[in-house]
């Protein structure tokens, strides 16, 4: 948790220092305009309304992140990917609750691997296996766990950065020349369609 944390603050301090510009604190006006002059101060630009009903809305990507970062999935509910949102939420949701009956798993066959070389009976005593055989049952099963944890960890990364290019490309117009889109034809058969306007 305290990595996590410490990754966040990181980020943070990464992504907002690209939003800021150089201008003199003396040629801000009265009512918060910012005059063109350069010096060695910094100085944020206002930002858009979130809530503003204007068509050219811009996605904060700072704001994604910390969305996908603390809610996997959130991040792209907020750039209205409302497909994706609930994919990315299942796909982490999926790898925890795998990794989770891994691990304990694992502390199964670590008592039983601990209580065969102690000589103890526990409950796979009926199969008669040797210490190396739940030594390598035990190997594999911490392999199988380890596994989960970088497939989990490499959905919650991916998630991040998902968002993160989400939210540069809300705004991103679509070229009206050269467009690719699904279509099907009269006989049912799926294909790519392309368009271009000379």
């Amino acid at each position: 948790m305290i990595l996590r944390l410490l990754f966040l603050f990181c980020l943070t301090g990464l992504v907002s220092a690209q939003n800021k510009k150089e201008v003199p604190l003396d040629s801000i006006s009265q009512n918060g305009e910012i005059q063109t002059k350069k010096s060695k101060f910094f100085v944020l630009e206002p930002k858009k309304d979130f809530f503003s009903t204007d068509s050219t809305r811009v996605k904060d990507p700072l704001r994604a992140m910390v969305y996908s970062a603390v809610l996997p999935g959130a991040g792209q509910a907020y750039n209205e990917k409302y497909v994706k949102a609930p994919i990315t939420l299942g796909l982490f949701l999926g790898g925890l609750g795998y990794t989770f009956y891994q691990n304990q798993e694992l502390n199964k066959y670590k008592e039983v691997f601990q209580a065969s070389v102690e000589g103890r009976e526990h409950e796979y005593s009926n199969l008669n296996l040797s210490k190396e055989t739940w030594a390598k049952v035990r190997d594999n099963q911490q392999r199988t766990r380890d596994y989960g944890i970088a497939i989990t960890s490499l959905v919650y990364v991916l998630n991040i950065v998902d968002a993160y290019v989400g939210a540069n490309l809300f705004d991103l117009e679509r070229d009206k020349d050269f467009s690719v889109y699904p279509s099907f034809d009269s006989f049912g058969a799926f294909g790519l369609s392309f368009n271009y306007n000379f």
